[in-house]
């Protein structure tokens, strides 16, 4: 579904909003309010972008990470999984990157994608945003939140149907409840942004 070029852009969007924000915060410093030396101000954005750029990278890692995992160490002996090894141990040095995040590989029931885990991200975010003054924590939670999101209005755009994000429930989930659910987790993350900018 998505190849590394795409996840690169959608874990780039994050970083440049909070990065956005961050300048306009410090552009618009009230000019009355007494105002830290420019030694402080260079090395706070200095760290500030040193947190994003870190930021940038484990998003973009986060969604690869599941392929190797299953493969080699918690589902090594399924067919998917012989697959995907097979083809990332006779792939070139630069064809293994695009094995390695090449998004729609044969495993299936991924921890990423699951309904679950979007629901602990949203909890984490929030509390990381209320409690935290790291971005990392927030803005992590943020880009991939936004992926997963993403990733659920192409399955629902392109299948209709969003029913293998839900597979660690064991019942059957209607479309009028994935179509809710999607839409539910879409404005949860516009609130959480919405928290950003306060």
């Amino acid at each position: 579904m998505y190849d590394l070029k795409r996840r690169m852009q959608l874990s780039s969007v994050i970083p440049l909003v909070l990065l956005t924000i961050y300048f306009l915060k410090v552009i618009t410093l009230n000019p009355s309010a007494q105002r830290p030396p420019n030694q402080v101000l260079i090395a706070d954005s200095l760290w500030f972008i040193l947190s994003l750029v870190t930021l940038y990278l484990l998003s973009v890692i986060f969604f690869s990470l599941e392929n190797l995992i299953k493969a080699y160490i918690t589902d090594s002996d399924s067919p998917e999984s012989t697959s995907f090894k097979n083809q990332f141990e006779t792939a070139s040095i630069r064809d293994k990157t695009k094995v390695l995040f090449r998004y729609d590989t044969v495993v299936q029931n991924k921890i990423t994608h699951s309904v679950i885990l979007q629901l602990a991200l949203v909890v984490f975010t929030l509390f990381a945003m209320t409690n935290s003054y790291s971005i990392i924590g927030y803005g992590l939670g943020l880009s991939i939140l936004l992926q997963m999101l993403v990733d659920q209005i192409h399955l629902l755009r392109k299948n209709k149907d969003v029913s293998s994000w839900f597979w660690q429930i064991k019942t059957t989930i209607t479309q009028d409840i994935q179509n809710i659910y999607v839409l539910v987790m879409g404005v949860a993350f516009i609130i959480l942004m919405a928290l950003i900018i306060r």
